[in-house]
């Protein structure tokens, strides 16, 4: 499993707390709140210390660092004739969210 190689890697083993955190993470792209969460891990000093961030992106936003598929396709096919800007919202007008706005 990939969280052993990296928990013994960052020699994680005497932080059960930590390497929980690091399992709990998700991402979710197509539901409500498109998000996506990534576990940093601080060492030195006084100690260790870890956060899950998450990541909430606009429609807008996620579309601009899109890069997979056929909706990277259709950007991309619209930004070779028009600004990226204009792009997304040529793409947003043909593909409404039923969820955002």
């Amino acid at each position: 499993m990939v969280y052993r190689a990296v928990e013994k890697r960052f020699e994680m083993g005497g932080d059960p707390a930590q390497c929980n955190m690091m399992r709990s993470i998700r991402n979710d792209f197509s539901g409500e709140r498109p998000h996506s969460e990534c576990f940093i891990r601080f060492t030195g000093g006084q100690g260790r210390y870890a956060v899950v961030v998450r990541n909430e992106l606009s429609r807008e936003k996620f579309l601009a660092f899109q890069t997979d598929g056929e909706t990277w396709a259709e950007i991309d096919g619209y930004s070779r004739t028009m600004p990226m800007e204009e792009a997304i919202g040529r793409y947003m007008e043909r593909h409404p969210s039923k969820d955002r706005k």
